[in-house]
């Protein structure tokens, strides 16, 4: 109760304090984003160089084949492969595969021919992605990740290679970044970030102590000069007046040596109020080091000791996360039902179904590998989304379905709602980023976050696209069973 005493008084400091919290908050996301477009757009502009200048007469003659190996275009097209690598030592691997029959070939690789990681022309990219397909059916390059296969977990650049007559793509140029890597240049980055709001924190923290402080003292010293005054006035007697003297300066002792004391014990409350938030982002790089043991080079661990010796408070900064970095957490991997999961959905928005009038139809959906709580948060969140943004004296109607596509299961969720502007369907999964005002339609802005890690914990991709109208068509996709 002494501390906030003592907090009361330093008004415009703590109303700055605040603006340092906010604008720190979003100083360290607008870092983390503007550092990673800046890495990809550096990659894609190195990618489309090398597109730009690629033999495509190479290519034409190579059959994605076995054979292909005796042919010297392929050779030269070995060659290149390697040399990309050799000067862009970021990249672990470069490759050109082709599409036949809606399947994924290589038709070549930078990897040496006794390699374990070696692909020959011809061999199947048996683990390809719905983006994998992409360049081929939209012709556009493409940044995708971070994705898995047996080869590890990578972030990838793909440039469609078309020919300059045709306008056809040939192949595909891919180079594959590792996604550890890429994180950790993205860790670093944060970290600085996160000392320098640390840093300022800090500052802002001992202007309030020291004003607090002074306005302490000043008070203590215009009591006493008031006193003062005050015995000199008392004249009468001489004596009277040295005894109310010396008890007025006894109280007033008392009173110095309490303010004295509550000094002290402000001192002390302050000092252990600065060592909790070290504490508490201590432990937090404590975890770090046990999660990444071994990962990390001698830089990493450079910058994990120096944020351990740095440690300030950011805990009010990722409470807000904690469901959001929790989601597929310690929980195993197994078959699901999505008609069972939907069901159970359904029966838990009984309510919001009934008071919405709204007619749900689902078509006969898949049993994938996955969480089965994270699925079931997923298709609550979008089939709530659908109820709730509906359009006044409009019958609610939602329509659940799936399909296969190449290697993947395409869920959709479309709905006859108010629908989305084309300008926000990005930016709508960002976590906390909200298109309507709270006071038309509740909710925290995570749901559509929470979806989109969901969807990308079980290594598929999450989108909406408006309708021509009305309403709107959320997809994702998740891998089907092999």
């Amino acid at each position: 109760m002494k501390l906030l005493k003592f907090i009361r008084k330093p008004i415009p400091e703590i109303i700055l304090l605040l603006a340092i919290s906010v604008l720190s908050f979003f100083y360290i996301r607008f870092t983390y984003t503007r550092f990673e477009k800046d890495e990809k757009d550096d990659i894609l502009q190195v990618a489309r160089s090398i597109a730009a200048t690629f033999p495509l007469e190479n290519l034409k003659v190579l059959e994605v084949k076995p054979g292909d190996t005796g042919k010297p275009q392929y050779q030269v097209v070995k060659k290149i492969l390697k040399e990309i690598i050799r000067v862009n030592p970021e990249a672990r691997f470069a490759y050109i595969y082709a599409e036949q029959n809606g399947k994924i070939f290589f038709m070549a690789d930078s990897e040496p021919e006794d390699s374990k990681d070696y692909s020959p022309p011809g061999q199947e990219y048996t683990e390809a992605k719905h983006e994998d397909f992409l360049p081929f059916r939209t012709g556009k390059e493409l940044f995708s990740g971070p994705t898995t296969d047996r080869w590890g977990t990578w972030r990838s650049v793909l440039i469609p290679l078309k020919d300059g007559y045709s306008g056809k793509t040939i192949g595909v140029l891919g180079l594959d970044f590792s996604a550890q890597s890429w994180d950790e240049m993205l860790l670093y980055e944060i970290i600085e970030s996160s000392v320098l709001t640390f840093l300022l924190f800090l500052a802002i923290l001992l202007v309030i102590f020291i004003s607090v402080k002074n306005d302490s003292l000043r008070q203590a010293v215009a009591e006493h000069l008031a006193a003062e005054e005050k015995i000199s006035r008392l004249n009468e007697t001489l004596e009277t007046r040295i005894a109310e003297r010396t008890s007025e300066l006894e109280t007033i002792n008392r009173e110095l040596a309490i303010h004295t004391r509550e000094i002290e014990q402000f001192t002390y409350i302050a000092s252990h109020d600065l060592q909790e938030p070290l504490r508490t982002l201590t432990n937090f790089t404590q975890l770090i080091q046990e999660e990444y043991a071994g990962n990390l080079d001698a830089n990493g661990n450079k910058y994990i000791e120096f944020i351990y010796n740095s440690a300030g408070r950011m805990n009010e900064l990722v409470n807000g996360l904690l469901t959001y970095a929790l989601l597929g957490k310690e929980r195993m991997v197994t078959l699901v039902d999505c008609n069972i999961i939907v069901e159970e959905v359904l029966d838990d928005l009984a309510d919001s179904i009934k008071e919405s009038g709204a007619d749900i139809s689902v078509t006969n959906l898949p049993m994938v590998n996955g969480y089965p709580t994270e699925l079931r948060l997923l298709f609550q969140n979008l089939i709530n989304n659908a109820i709730k943004f509906r359009k006044k004296n409009v019958p609610v109607v939602i329509k659940v379905s799936a399909e296969i596509f190449g290697l993947e299961w395409l869920f959709s969720v479309e709905d006859n709602g108010i629908g989305i502007n084309e300008k926000d369907a990005v930016k709508i999964f960002d976590i906390f980023k909200r298109m309507h005002n709270r006071n038309e339609y509740a909710g925290t802005g995570i749901g559509l976050a929470h979806c989109k890690k969901i969807v990308e914990l079980h290594g598929g991709k999450i989108w909406v696209e408006p309708g021509k109208e009305v309403g709107a068509t959320f997809m994702f996709t998740i891998p089907a069973m092999g």
